[in-house]
């Protein structure tokens, strides 16, 4: 943080008092969100945001200065709170439930939830991070399985009309700035190989295709020197037909990365 915006903020806090006595519904809120531990709560974040940025201390400022900010703060700056803090409460609570909530957090029950509340917090947090780890596995598990038994289906179809051919392919990836875009790709198969040109853009792309099956094939790259890109390998499984147009998923060989799409014969 710069040191106009502490100047700021030292400012703005110094403008807002608040006078408890004038309202006794106000008074009993403040009084609530003492008990319940906002404001020690406000405090403990206020100190860790002053040692964070003494930590950083800029040239020509002395620790004078950050403690001076600091009570200076948590003088005003908590009042600034409950400004905004207050009326929120007052909208959903009545004075008769506020009342009901002091008698509990002034009770040895209350004053424990309050003590031991960040610490449940903190161990709540850990285990909602362990619970929600084992979820997402569970949850990757059951598409892997879906892709997996996509790629491992054995199509009782004649895919031979799809090894040679003009074919069009359309899908959609994100650009550098996150928007979806719609790719258009031209796959041209002669013999075993297999030319690609996206979007028109004159870059043409040429792989070698084996044909392990009638439905299932591989592609690599080939280098300038004419040569297989054996690191760049992926194998198709051809898992749907519908007339002119099949459905497939491919892997990156040596890899849990799976691919699916559609490829539609255009000549």
């Amino acid at each position: 943080m710069k040191i106009y915006h502490l100047l700021l903020l030292l400012t703005l806090c110094s403008n807002f008092k608040i006078n408890a006595q004038e309202n006794t519904f106000d008074s009993k809120v403040q009084k609530m969100l003492e008990l319940n531990g906002t404001k020690s709560a406000f405090e403990t974040s206020l100190d860790q945001t002053i040692a964070l940025e003494k930590e950083e201390e800029q040239e020509g400022i002395s620790s004078g200065f950050y403690e001076s900010l600091k009570k200076e703060m948590k003088e005003n700056g908590y009042n600034e709170l409950l400004v905004e803090l207050i009326p929120i409460y007052k909208k959903h609570y009545t004075e008769l439930e506020i009342d009901k909530m002091i008698g509990f957090l002034e009770s040895k029950v209350g004053q424990k939830m309050v003590q031991k509340g960040p610490i449940i917090m903190e161990e709540s947090m850990a285990v909602g991070t362990k619970v929600g780890e084992q979820i997402a596995y569970k949850v990757n598990s059951k598409f892997k399985n879906i892709e997996e038994s996509k790629f491992d289906l054995k199509l009782n179809e004649d895919c031979s009309r799809f090894q040679l051919g003009k074919f069009e392919s359309n899908y959609k990836t994100k650009n550098s700035n996150g928007e979806l875009v719609e790719t258009k790709t031209i796959i041209v198969r002669k013999g075993d190989i297999q030319s690609e040109r996206s979007n028109g853009d004159g870059e043409e792309t040429e792989l070698r295709i084996t044909w392990i099956s009638d439905c299932r094939y591989e592609l690599m790259k080939i280098k300038a020197d004419g040569t297989n890109d054996t690191t760049q390998k992926m194998e198709f499984n051809i898992y749907e037909m519908e007339g002119n147009s099949y459905k497939y998923i491919a892997n990156v060989i040596g890899t849990n990365f799976f691919h699916e799409g559609e490829i539609i014969k255009i000549e």
